[in-house]
């Protein structure tokens, strides 16, 4: 497991806020989702070299993923957002607890997302590779895009109109910062698939 110095921060972060018991959580959480990850690439004979931790996120390494068939990448992906959803079935009928089952169900929308690099996001480059072969790559990259710019669009929106709520936004620019970090992974991903 490997710490990046936004996980760090993002704790100094949550001690001033005052919520460092959620932050652990949602983290245990977020460990959970990308243990699943590793376990069904290790039951594929797939190997893992580490977990990273980031400020709003993590990210399991599967070394050789790309080598994988298409099934097995689909598996591989769901697994996490599967286990958020596993999770919250758990802490809301036989734990009843609120946040424990909001925090995962989140999770495994989020992750949903049709956007790169989220679970959701790398289904989706499978699904139109299926479908249109090395033609999905630009349009997916355009809808990568558009979709981050909304959801940052959005963020202003919930910010000014709604209350003032960072939430949205915040995602939206992890999402860009993470996308411009990965930007050679995906092409990576696209060129090598």
């Amino acid at each position: 497991m490997k710490f990046n110095l936004s996980f760090f921060l993002m704790i100094i972060f949550m001690i001033l806020y005052g919520s460092t018991k959620k932050f652990f959580l949602i983290y245990l959480f977020v460990l959970i989702h990308e243990m699943f990850h590793v376990a069904v690439a290790k039951a594929f004979g797939m190997k893992t070299d580490k977990i990273i931790l980031y400020g709003l996120g993590a990210n399991a390494r599967i070394i050789n993923f790309n080598n994988a068939n298409m099934q097995k990448k689909f598996l591989i992906l769901m697994a996490g957002p599967l286990s958020n959803l596993f999770l919250y079935l758990i802490f809301k009928f036989f734990f009843a607890n609120k946040f424990c089952a909001a925090t995962n169900i989140f999770l495994c929308i989020f992750n949903l997302l049709p956007v790169y690099p989220l679970d959701g996001g790398r289904i989706f480059l499978l699904a139109l590779k299926k479908m249109f072969g090395l033609q999905a790559n630009k349009f997916f990259i355009c809808f990568n895009h558009f979709f981050i710019i909304s959801l940052i669009f959005l963020g202003i929106v919930q910010f000014f109109i709604f209350m003032p709520n960072f939430s949205l936004f915040s995602i939206a620019l992890y999402l860009t910062y993470v996308n411009k970090k990965s930007f050679m992974d995906l092409f990576c991903d696209l060129y090598l698939y």
